[in-house]
């Protein structure tokens, strides 16, 4: 198989747009993600000019995050099986077509914190569809050998969301206002939502097993109950604690940075350069699952360290100080926050007949930690100050480590020993 195309099995003659660049397949999922994380993002990062219009502050800037993330965590098991049975190109339309709407109705008609919960509590639904399916989309229209970088680079979207949010405040916001804002993400979802319609002539890249085809729609096997379930169950709690540490990266690192002395449009930057060391560190994880044909096993063994390293620069960001800040950047973003694409790769590769439902499970721990996260740690950061935020933040990253470290020996698929043994054969 070519590195750079994507083909048939082998002995079929291809079909139309069977041969397609990994490239040109992902090039559209891309924007489609940042868009629809984008505007919680943009409640943490613009605290300062929103909640001075609408009357707010971190704690209730927390609450909005909260409820962006509850709504996507209650939303996700069902969003996995949608994915599965109607495709998931469909399901990604119509999160994105959602979540235009819910910006561009911020940023036309939001006078309240009232009707901004709600745009948040919408938004965070349509936000469940679109990554859920985006799972989908890279399992069913990827290569198994580039799965690993292609979920990197998915996931590199949500820091690439928190980098847009900086990215705004010195350019955009300072001159035109927050809504502006709002109006870049809206325009983001809906020429993503038209951009994936040119997906829907791929064929799958390779065979899903244990399906029924139905005018493109792909209905999986019943899910498996028992251990595995439980595993998934474990997994998904520990990545609770890894996510509830890793948002008050995206949520507060710019409000640190102003209380330790930055200027607001420096903080912004800082969090956008950061935010580019949470994407290198993905992708350079996701190329090593790829080339050493990783196991869920010695997946989730390197996702524990990485948060364990994180924990120790989020204590330095309790510092006082913008070089303290500048100096843990590098450390907090780069390894603490570029397990989630490699995570998601481990539960895929532990269950690559049902990606839908089994990211649908992972991914509701995911946002449990991101729905209470902002509950703890907004409250903290505006009664008791950053210091003791950012170790709260880093006493999260510890229990999720320890969690991810304890679930390898159960993730391991049906017959997972011969993705040891593929590991094996490609070390020798």
């Amino acid at each position: 198989m070519s590195d750079r195309t994507i083909s048939t099995t082998q002995g079929v003659p291809p079909r139309p747009g069977a041969t397609t660049p990994v490239a040109r397949r992902l090039a559209p999922l891309l924007p489609a993600i940042v868009a629809s994380i984008l505007p919680v993002f943009l409640i943490g990062a613009l605290v300062g000019p929103m909640g001075s219009e609408l009357g707010y502050r971190e704690a209730t800037a927390g609450l909005l995050m909260a409820a962006f993330f509850a709504v996507s965590a209650l939303v996700s098991r069902k969003a996995g099986a949608l994915a599965d049975s109607v495709g998931p190109i469909t399901t990604l339309q119509i999160g994105l077509v959602g979540s235009a709407i819910v910006a561009a109705g911020v940023a036309a008609g939001v006078r309240s914190v009232t009707l901004l919960a709600i745009a948040m509590m919408v938004g965070g639904a349509c936000n469940a569809l679109t990554q859920i399916a985006a799972n989908v989309y890279l399992a069913r229209y990827l290569p198994p050998d580039r799965h690993g970088l292609a979920f990197a680079v998915k996931q590199s979207a949500n820091p690439g969301g928190a980098m847009a949010a900086g990215l705004l405040l010195p350019t955009l916001v300072l001159n035109l206002g927050w809504r502006s804002a709002f109006v870049v993400a809206a325009c983001g979802a809906g020429c993503s939502a038209v951009a994936l319609q040119a997906g829907r002539n791929w064929p799958p890249a390779v065979p899903v097993p244990d399906v029924g085809i139905r005018q493109g729609a792909v209905t999986t096997s019943p899910p498996p109950t028992g251990g595995r379930d439980r595993a998934l169950i474990l997994v998904a709690a520990s990545a609770a604690f890894g996510s509830a540490s890793a948002v008050a990266l995206g949520g507060f690192f710019v409000e640190s940075g102003r209380n330790a002395g930055m200027a607001l449009g420096t903080a912004g930057l800082a969090a956008s350069v950061g935010s580019a060391f949470a994407i290198a560190g993905r992708v350079a994880t996701g190329g090593w699952a790829d080339h050493t044909l990783a196991s869920p096993r010695r997946i989730l063994g390197w996702v524990a360290v990485m948060l364990a390293v994180g924990s120790l620069a989020l204590v330095v960001f309790g510092i006082r100080a913008p070089a303290a800040h500048w100096l843990a950047l590098p450390v907090a973003y780069g390894a603490g926050w570029a397990w989630p694409g490699v995570f998601n790769l481990a539960v895929v590769r532990a269950r690559p007949g049902e990606p839908g439902r089994a990211t649908g499970v992972s991914q509701t721990g995911i946002y449990v930690g991101t729905t209470l996260g902002p509950l703890v740690l907004g409250p903290v950061s505006e009664r008791a100050g950053y210091p003791l935020t950012w170790s709260v933040a880093a006493l999260l990253a510890v229990v999720g480590a320890v969690g991810m470290w304890a679930a390898r020996s159960r993730l391991d698929p049906q017959g997972a020993g011969g993705g040891r043994r593929q590991e094996s054969r490609r070390s020798r």
